[in-house]
């Protein structure tokens, strides 16, 4: 039986009639008071109301879609009771990302507005190779379907089955940019979602006795089963072997290897040891020898899922992670602050919905002026 209190609550949420006090209430409810019965009702409540009323605070809008994003992630995961996920970005009904131990301020500051930064528009490459020799050759997007491969409007890439003989030694190669998430769908039905930076290199036909393919960067696997055809993934350091299941390996160059699984199992080994993973456990590297441990995975595709994903991390290391993703031509950090963020936010086309709320939870200051931001205090 749903209880009454919290379908007032939730239903004049979405209406934009709460008082202050009964915002409170709601985001204790979904948190220091929670239980999986209550949390089980808000799904459905959700379900009945989010559509049935006019946002007037577009904050809001986006604040519940975030909840709702993370909710089903975690539910996809399997990996810890749905309260507790909810409990951690509950705080995201006011600001969407959250700052410990500062206040919030909900006002919203119209400087940043008047010189846009925009995400970079850049694409990622797909190259074809002879493994037989030859040269390594760049496809423009009129040569693909002489490989079997096709492009949507989105730019996800769909490799084709083929009888194709001709390609029969042909390797690919698809890269992404710097400020990129490319999706591959595989002949044999596997996804792979590589993130920015990454490369993934493959045979255009595989072998009748394994799928094998070599990740540079970081990607997120869904590997479609095929009876007696194992799925391997090589990288400089490690051999993530399956037949059908979810996982995510990051293997940038110069940084430790890890594996993390989803759902089902996989194998990985390196030249000395190997490890099974059940979901929710991470294979690792602990002083030069493979190891594993079982991990919250609650934000590891955030990546995937289209968010920046800040980890305490201070204000170089944030500046650092949203240069990679927006066409901004300088930055200039004018404070020595000791600040540090955490929390999640969804990437937009623009900047400055990004700025305006690190200013809401922060003593800083953004100034984007020529493209470019300032950094300042308060």
């Amino acid at each position: 039986m749903i209880n009454q209190r919290l379908e007032y609550l939730v239903k004049n949420y979405f209406d934009n009639t709460l008082t202050r006090e009964e915002e409170e209430e709601l985001l204790e409810l979904m948190t220091s008071k929670s239980d999986p019965d209550t949390l089980a009702q808000f799904d459905v409540l959700y379900d009945q109301y989010h559509n049935s009323y006019f946002f007037d605070d577009l904050k809001k809008q986006k604040s519940w879609q975030t909840i709702r994003s993370k909710v089903h992630l975690v539910r996809k995961n399997n990996t810890r009771p749905l309260w507790y996920a909810v409990g951690c970005i509950a705080l995201l009904l006011c600001v969407g990302l959250y700052f410990w131990e500062t206040p919030f301020n909900l006002s919203y500051n119209d400087h940043l507005v008047q010189n846009h930064i925009y995400l970079k528009d850049e694409k990622g490459m797909i190259s074809a190779l002879s493994s037989t020799g030859g040269d390594t050759l760049q496809l423009p997007n009129e040569k693909l379907a002489e490989f079997g491969i096709q492009k949507d409007e989105f730019g996800n890439i769909t490799i084709l089955s083929t009888s194709f003989t001709s390609l029969d030694n042909t390797i690919l190669t698809i890269a992404s940019s710097s400020s990129q998430v490319q999706r591959i769908t595989l002949p044999d039905g596997t996804k792979i979602w590589i993130n920015s930076n990454s490369k993934i290199i493959f045979p255009r036909h595989f072998r009748k006795d394994k799928r094998e393919v070599q990740l540079i960067g970081e990607a997120y696997f869904e590997v479609a089963k095929v009876k007696n055809t194992p799925f391997i993934v090589n990288t400089s350091s490690t051999t993530t072997e399956v037949l059908g299941t979810h996982f995510n390996i990051s293997s940038y160059p110069n940084t430790p290897s890890a594996i993390t699984l989803l759902e089902g199992k996989v194998k990985v080994y390196d030249a000395s040891n190997s490890v099974v993973l059940e979901p929710g456990q991470q294979a690792y590297f602990k002083a030069n020898k493979l190891d594993k441990k079982t991990i919250d995975t609650t934000d590891i595709l955030a990546w995937q899922e289209g968010y920046f994903l800040f980890d305490n991390i201070n204000i170089e290391e944030l500046i650092a992670q949203i240069q990679e993703w927006y066409d901004i031509k300088y930055v200039n950090i004018k404070v020595n602050t000791d600040d540090r963020f955490s929390g999640t936010y969804k990437r937009t086309d623009r900047l400055d919905e990004l700025l305006n709320n690190l200013e809401q939870v922060s003593n800083l200051h953004f100034e984007i002026k020529g493209g470019g931001i300032n950094v300042l205090n308060k």
